[in-house]
């Protein structure tokens, strides 16, 4: 035990010294690399506690309760977890609170009643008490609370029971947020680069299993704001207001909309407490924009509404998006070759809103709304030199000039539920609205200058893409446990999309070539879905079905081409069984089919031309079906959490995207179903909490991926994978220190292979995070990525099964980055705004605007 403890107090102490030296580290390269920030970090991170003092008192409530903790000799227990509950109700929390420093505490109470009040302090046993508060006493005082040491504790060997962070049920993997200390005092953004399976990159990008091809839920229904902007949003969004995130790794039918491979699902406190006023307004900068970003948030409430409200901008410069890239091909029927080289910037403001509320009618029927918006309007400017030879003969030569101005895109989104609640716990009945819409629209253009041997007759081409979009969705689902083993989901929901978009393509000097297009598509799906639950302890099950008829139907507006529609009836079944094996480790198995349907984009007839491509959509379109086989196993210690998933997953008739390059060099391309696709993949979810002050986590995964187009009889293959790791030390003075690393292999798809040469597949970052004021309300964050090593970051594109061979080198400016975020907390309410248990899911499109 001895040599043990000697061992891990060197550890820990070696860790320290790592953590000064990354901070020395850290303010050397702000010195060194950003001199014109050095002011600014300089004041957030020191001067700033000098100008600030304790925060005020709040408000007093009518009703409350008081006391004071302290150990069997009368010293108080500092920081003592308080929780207090409605008489008979073990779950859900009337009221929370935290004892001072000395064990002191009072916090308010939401009405009259009895109240049951449980208290937790390290190493000491619960203490328990029932008290009323009344109108003729609205104030109780439970005296002194003694709490006495825990049986757990052994002489000088202290064993901490702590709350498990990671949970697993046997669709998903969750992380309890609220059981993380750093929930109190940082945003959404920072406490997500903490769940198991989900990676932030230091550009902010979200990746869940290595991909970002996955869905973001809100409160267990879709969000389009969080999956088209999460990385702006979520900084938005204090962690104490959420209560887990959820990695749905096999979407059952009740979740299952469509097609969802992997769910990232954000759940919200629920409880209300008092009325009030809390909000989170924060700021971000960083070196390469260096326009400062806002967000804000803010929750209330009155009489029986709650409500909350947030947005945000974010400006984007041309500095931040300037990018310079080289190319090279060499076409295999001619030998030709052609070189490139381009150069491209914009600059565009975008700009988003959410809304929520709720009203609880009675202890049975609750009423809840939200609204959402999102908007980007850009505009870009670039050039492009291209010269194409013939051993040393030049065949042609000309410079494209490429304007677009503007591009822009909204969206609007709602839902509006309603669920009854029966006197069976649990069993509810959720009726749901829906309507989605967006707006695009786009003018382009390019002017050909420096021609030599023009290869086209015309000499500039303009683009004109209007798109309108309108989605509405009525659902209706019923939960029903039958007893405490045995539960059924069952619902429906009718949906009828709207696609309508307009193009039209322009070619100065050859006006024989102009297109135009007025294409209408629609889809009208009716679906039904059962799904059982089993839970006997260590032993779970799960199994659902999915019927789905879809109607697609699609017309040429301005009659160019026959209309033409399609039936489709698709059923989905999935099964699950799931095994704790002890209280420690767990394993699950599961089967899992999906499917997807052809967004707008794959659709569009609409014929664009180049000098050496040629793109166009296809209309005719249809389902794909996706079939998933998953096993994961998971170990949750006091002190180590480890998750395993693989999983092998195939399709017959994907969508896929057919290219092929003609005689003449020019490169057609186009989608097509029956695309033969096979892929495996594991991730590894570790952490470790070393210390109490020094933890270790790593994310990473392996995918392998084979794809086939039988129509054109090409195929690719290939490995990728991706490692995240961080370092966490608390030290004094509320600083908290993380060194991480994030490693990309890069990825390979049918026509090519993406990689980062040499230090550019590596990244890494130091940060530095400070809390101010009372309550921590004031956090300040500094972070530099690759303070050592070259200024530029590199992606190579190699390009294969094209009828030719090409390399594409493409250099942005800006691998070392600053960023610095300043976030303040305001009020006093423990309230966040009901949610139903079931609403809308639809997540079936390709091709749709799709970020995080």
């Amino acid at each position: 035990m001895i040599v043990k403890g000697c061992f891990w107090e060197s550890f820990r102490v070696t860790c320290m010294s790592l953590a000064h030296v990354s901070i020395r580290l850290l303010l050397v390269v702000i010195m060194r690399h950003f001199q014109g920030a050095v002011a600014v970090a300089t004041l957030l991170l020191f001067a700033i506690s000098t100008a600030f003092g304790v925060d005020g008192k709040g408000k007093n409530s009518i009703f409350k309760v008081k006391g004071i903790v302290t150990d069997s000799v009368g010293t108080g227990e500092s920081f003592a977890t308080l929780r207090v509950f409605a008489d008979g109700d073990s779950l859900k929390t009337a009221a929370m609170g935290v004892a001072d420093v000395d064990g002191v505490f009072s916090f308010p109470l939401p009405a009259a009643g009895t109240y049951d009040l449980t208290v937790s302090a390290t190493g000491k046993e619960d203490i328990e008490r029932t008290f009323e508060v009344t109108a003729a006493k609205p104030v109780f005082d439970l005296g002194t609370l003694t709490a006495v040491t825990a049986s757990n504790i052994l002489g000088e060997v202290t064993v901490t029971a702590q709350r498990p962070v990671v949970m697993r049920e046997i669709d998903r993997i969750g992380y309890d947020v609220q059981a993380d200390d750093d929930s109190k005092t940082v945003n959404l953004d920072e406490i997500l680069k903490k769940v198991p399976l989900v990676t932030v990159d230091p550009d902010g990008t979200i990746k869940v299993k290595g991909s970002t091809d996955f869905k973001i839920y809100k409160n267990n229904r879709p969000n389009n704001s969080f999956t088209k902007n999460a990385k702006d949003i979520f900084k938005a969004i204090p962690a104490s207001m959420i209560k887990k995130i959820e990695v749905i790794t096999d979407p059952g039918a009740r979740e299952d909309a469509e097609g969802v491979g992997v769910v990232l699902n954000i759940v919200t406190i629920e409880n209300t407490v008092i009325k009030g006023v809390m909000g989170n307004v924060s700021a971000n900068w960083n070196s390469s924009n260096r326009t400062p970003s806002g967000n804000l948030w803010i929750t209330s409430q009155i009489d029986k509404v709650t409500f909350s409200f947030s947005g945000g901008y974010n400006h984007s410069s041309r500095r931040a998006s300037k990018s310079h890239s080289e190319a090279f091909r060499r076409y295999e029927e001619s030998g030709d070759e052609m070189f490139s080289v381009s150069e491209s910037a914009g600059s565009g403001n975008m700009g988003w809103i959410n809304g929520d509320a709720s009203y609880e009618l009675d202890s049975l029927n609750l009423f809840t709304m939200e609204l959402g918006g999102f908007f980007y309007r850009s505009k870009n400017d670039g050039f492009t030199t291209t010269r194409m030879m013939s051993g040393d003969n030049l065949l042609y030569k000309y410079t494209r000039r490429d304007l677009t101005d503007p591009y822009g895109y909204a969206d609007f989104n709602g839902n509006f539920n309603y669920q009854h609640s029966t006197r069976r716990k649990g069993e509810t009945l959720t009726l749901s609205y829906a309507i989605s819409t967006t707006k695009q629209n786009q003018t382009a253009s390019g002017n050909y200058e420096e021609i030599v041997n023009a290869p086209m007759p015309y000499t500039g081409t303009r683009n004109d893409f209007d798109l309108r979009y309108i989605e509405q969705t009525v659902q209706a689902d019923w939960t029903r446990p039958v007893n405490e083993h045995n539960k059924f989901d069952i619902g429906g929901k009718f949906i009828h999309r709207k696609n309508h978009s307009i193009s039209t393509n322009e070619y100065i000097g050859a006006p024989a070539m102009d297109s135009h297009s007025d294409f209408s598509h629609l889809t009208t799906i009716g679906a039904l879905y059962a799904d059982y639950r089993l839970n006997l302890g260590h032993f779970g099950a799960r199994a659902g079905v999915r019927y789905e008829y879809s109607h697609l139907a699609a017309k040429y507006l301005d009659g160019s081409q026959e209309p033409f529609g399609s039936d489709l009836n698709d059923v989905v079944p999935n099964a699950a069984i799931s095994w704790n094996i002890n209280d420690a480790n767990s394993l699950r198995i599961s089967y899992g089919t999906s499917i997807s349907r052809p967004g707008i984009s794959y659709l569009n007839p609409i014929r664009t031309e180049t000098p050496t491509s040629v793109s166009y959509g296809n209309p005719r379109l249809g389902s794909a079906r996706v079939q998933s086989f998953n096993l994961n196993y998971g170990l949750i210690s006091s002190n180590v959490n480890i998750d395993f998933n693989s999983g092998y997953s195939f399709s017959n008739n994907g969508i896929i995207s057919s290219m092929w390059t003609g005689e003449d060099n020019i490169t057609y391309s186009t989608y097509a179903n029956g695309g033969r696709t096979r892929n495996f993949n594991a991730g590894l979810y570790f952490q470790w909490t070393i210390t109490p002050k020094t933890s270790l986590m790593t994310n990473a995964s392996l995918r392998y991926m084979y794809q086939r187009n039988p129509s054109l009889n090409i195929h690719a293959d290939g490995w990728s994978g991706s490692v995240w790791g961080r370092i966490q030390q608390k030290l004094p003075w509320k600083i908290t220190a993380n060194l991480s690393l994030n490693y990309w292999s890069g990825f390979k798809n049918l026509y090519g292979d993406y990689t980062c040469p040499g230090i550019s597949s590596l990244d890494y970052t130091i940060s530095l995070r400070r809390a101010f004021l009372k309550e921590d309300r004031l956090n300040v964050n500094v972070s530099i990525s690759n303070p050592v090593g070259p200024s530029t970051s590199r992606t190579l594109y190699t390009e294969s099964n094209t009828g030719f061979y090409g390399e594409s080198m493409t250099v942005n400016n800006f691998r070392k980055l600053m960023w610095v975020s300043v976030s303040w907390r305001f009020g006093n309410l423990n309230a966040s705004v009901k949610k139903t248990a079931k609403s809308i899911s639809n997540d079936d499109l390709d091709g749709q605007r799709k970020e995080h």
